[in-house]
């Protein structure tokens, strides 16, 4: 099973800071997951919500702040909001990446990104998982940049969640813990498809992802996760 700090290690630290994935990679974790939009002035952030006012000491959407706007704000504990090149080059292939998109606009820039870091940095298609809620905007990513893993996140799983993996292909499903079951997981497992678990903090409710057999564990507090995984 392998373990992703849910923006970083946003239980200790504030999320989808620098700040947030050093605490992650300080705990030893496999993956890195957060979340891009993209700035009025086409400047791709690190972002949870369309707007800054939940995270930040600011106000207003992200689409129509600009970045240097963006960048005057405080997201916690004197962070700043990050661009996505400086989260990549923080990481620096220590682990592995998954973006989330959240802004379908994005999805161009977020793969000019990903082919310029493999093509010039260095990086490996295998460094990154792209993930959304949004089917259209990993088909669109697919088109762009067809030899990076996809991962769809689910909710509550639809009746043709089959025949939308496959459309694509997805190559991982994520699924809320409050829907999740042991009837799904094997469905899933049956299709050859790994499962990743959103967003396990209590570790009852680990041990019980665990017995599940879950691929993978998405936590606010990954290292947890690795107490119960590593037992």
């Amino acid at each position: 099973m392998f373990i992703i700090g849910h923006h970083g290690a946003c239980g200790y630290e504030p999320e989808n800071t620098i700040l947030s994935f050093k605490k992650s990679l300080q705990l030893g974790i496999d993956m890195i997951e957060f979340d891009v939009r993209k700035s009025f002035d086409d400047k791709l952030v690190i972002m949870h919500d369309a707007t800054v006012n939940r995270t930040t000491n600011g106000t207003g959407a992200i689409a129509d702040m600009t970045f240097a706007q963006l960048r005057k704000l405080d997201a916690g504990k004197g962070q700043k909001i990050p661009t996505l090149q400086e989260v990549l080059d923080y990481i620096n292939r220590k682990v592995r990446v998954d973006i989330e998109i959240k802004a379908v606009d994005a999805v161009s820039e977020l793969a000019n990104v990903v082919h310029n870091y493999i093509s010039k940095k260095g990086w490996s298609p295998t460094d990154f998982l792209i993930s959304s809620f949004n089917l259209s905007a990993l088909h669109e990513f697919h088109q762009l940049v067809p030899n990076i893993q996809l991962m769809l996140i689910f909710s509550e799983v639809p009746n043709n969640w089959l025949e939308l993996v496959q459309s694509i292909p997805v190559q991982m499903v994520a699924i809320s813990a409050a829907f999740i079951s042991k009837e799904i997981v094997d469905q899933m497992h049956h299709n050859d498809i790994p499962v990743v678990v959103y967003t396990v903090n209590d570790s009852k409710e680990i041990t019980r992802m665990k017995a599940l057999g879950i691929d993978g564990i998405c936590s606010d507090y990954p290292d947890r996760v690795k107490k119960i995984v590593s037992a």
